[in-house]
Formats: C-alpha cells, structure tokens, sequence
C-alpha cells in the first residue's frame, strides 16, 4: 500500500458505520431531539450499554459515584458528552476489541484516544473560540487511521514501526516513507467518506502538523497539544516513540498558558494513578 488513494480506494473493505452511530449522528444534527431520544437510542443495545458505561466510569472524572444507567450518565456529564462517547465507543468496537498479534493492546489505543479527547476537552473549555464538545470528539478520534492500518495494512504498519525505531524517527514520518501517507491522513479521509463535519476532520488530518491547518487551525492545536502531553503523561498507545517538540506558535497561539496545560494533564495522571491504587483500573 504505497499511497492514500489506494488505500481508501478499498472502500468495499472499509467498515461502514454502525447503526447505533448513524442514529446518534442523527439526533445530533436533528433540534428536535434531545436527552430522551439519546437514551433511547443507546440503551436499547444491552452490550454497546454495558461497553458505554464502562468508560463513561472512567477514573479521568473523578464521579461521586459509580454511573449504572445511561440516563445517570447524561444527567452527570451532559447530553453532548454521552453523545461524543457513544459515538468514539461505536466506530472503536468496528474494528474489533483486540489487537492483531504484535499489535499493541487494544485498551491502550482507547485510553491514549479517551485522554488526548478529555484533555482536549478541558483545554477547550477555556478557549474562547473553540466548542469544547468538538475538541473533545476531535481528540477522541484524532488515531482511527492507526486502527484502518492495522486491519487493512498490518504489513506496511509494521515497517513503518520498523522504520521509527531504527532511525528514531516520529511515527508520521516513519508512516510517510513506508507508506507515502500518514494515520492522520487515513483517519480523515475515513471520516470523509462517512460525512463527518470539516471541524473534526481538519483537525484529525493535521493533528501532527497543526500550523499548516488551514480551516479550524485552533481546533488543530488543542488536539495536537492534548496528544503531545497524553504521550509524556504516559497515556500512550502502548508504544513509546519518539515525540517531537510542538513548535512554540502552536502554544502561543492558544489563550490558555502553558502551564495551566501542564496543571490539567498532570491532574488527570494523578487521579487515574489514585484510581489504580484501589483497583479502579480504567479498563
């Protein structure tokens, strides 16, 4: 698989999205609806329930108490959240819960994807002109292109692993050279061809290369800064590789400071550390 094209020219092998996603897409974009459609829609699928739930409970939110209904969930975290969730879990379980031999494990991909999405999110409370909710879903989904390449071209994933780790190289780079594209690339040209919104799509295509965004570029930054620090963090994909420093106008460019960035992901490491101490695996 040598280029972008080739590869999504497979559309017959691309998985396409699943129903619980096309009606969740549906009750976003219809006004009409709300929290009651939401929890209709969701709960009548006991196991995508179950699957829900499970991360909704994750130790990032620090929740008074254990969420066992979606209706809690919604209540607590809000309708647009349990959405954004509901919809990472759903295009995620497409492509299956575990991993091709040699592959990381398929819990750290979401949980890299589910840290970069929260921090994204808190950062994008705070910027004055970026929604929030958007951020989040951006960096929810900022690596689904990993998951095309390891379903569809294992072999050309590996050598650019291969690649990245002799001549300690970022994975982008390594990707380019084996593949002549980037999991950034794929990822948006997925969510393309399932008519996702410019804003979730531009920001996923140039997460790796947010200055050279040109529609969204705000959105681009946040997920770009929220997947750089989850990686220090150690919120990793299972796999540490070499990270190249953001250049300095991605931060400046943001109004929230450097080291309220460094506050939130520090914070959010140390409560899944606390959660892990008492057996509240994220998992």
């Amino acid at each position: 698989m040598k280029d972008l094209k080739r590869l999504i020219g497979r559309i017959d092998q691309l998985p396409t999205l699943p129903t619980v996603a096309t009606q969740i897409l549906s009750i976003v974009d219809d006004p009409k609806s709300g929290a009651r459609e939401l929890v209709y829609v969701i709960s009548r699928d006991p196991s995508f329930t179950g699957n829900l739930l499970k991360r909704v409970n994750s130790a990032f939110f620090a929740l008074p108490r254990k969420i066992s209904d979606i209706g809690q969930a919604v209540a607590l975290l809000g309708s647009n959240f349990v959405k954004t969730t509901a919809l990472g879990v759903a295009i995620f379980d497409i492509f299956g819960k575990s991993s091709r031999p040699g592959e990381p494990p398929r819990e750290d991909f979401w949980r890299h994807s589910f840290a970069v999405g929260t921090l994204a999110r808190q950062i994008g409370q705070k910027q004055p002109d970026v929604n929030a909710e958007t951020a989040f879903a951006a960096g929810l989904l900022h690596d689904i292109g990993h998951l095309v390449l390891e379903c569809f071209d294992p072999v050309d994933l590996k050598l650019a692993y291969a690649i990245a780790d002799a001549d300690e190289v970022p994975l982008p780079e390594a990707e380019r050279r084996a593949m002549g594209t980037t999991h950034a690339e794929i990822g948006a040209e997925l969510l393309t061809l399932w008519h996702f919104p410019s804003e979730l799509i531009e920001p996923i295509r140039f997460h790796h290369r947010p200055e050279e965004c040109g529609q969204h570029p705000q959105l681009a930054r946040i997920v770009a800064i929220a997947n750089y620090q989850c990686n220090r963090y150690g919120f990793t994909r299972g796999v540490k590789r070499s990270e190249p420093a953001l250049p300095e106008s991605t931060w400046a460019s943001l109004a929230v400071p450097r080291p309220e960035i460094e506050d939130l992901t520090q914070a959010m490491a140390i409560t899944e550390q606390e959660e892990d101490k008492v057996g509240g695996k994220f998992a």
